[in-house]
């Protein structure tokens, strides 16, 4: 089974910390905040990667205290979300 991880930076302050590197929070870019969908919907911006139709069963979009965000839950299922932000990486050196 392959895994899959995705990180989407969700309006806090990041620092992130990669061998002897400090990115601050000027340089993050959040691709995603969720606050565009409305509770318990799925988010259809993003690709899915397997049954449509079991991704959105797995995935929806969730709020607390104000707060949206995505919410997976899946048993025996490997469905994968992903999404698509092209970018030019020279724009972001190390």
């Amino acid at each position: 089974m392959s895994a899959f991880v995705l990180a989407v930076l969700i309006r806090a302050p990041v620092l992130a910390r990669a061998a002897d590197q400090v990115a601050t929070t000027s340089q993050v870019v959040p691709i995603e905040t969720f606050e565009e969908y409305a509770p318990l919907t799925f988010p259809v911006r993003w690709k899915v990667c397997g049954n449509e139709d079991e991704a959105r069963a797995i995935y929806s979009v969730l709020e607390e205290h104000g707060n949206h965000f995505l919410h997976a839950r899946a048993e025996h299922k490997s469905v994968q979300l992903g999404l698509p932000h092209p970018f030019q990486p020279k724009e972001f050196p190390q």
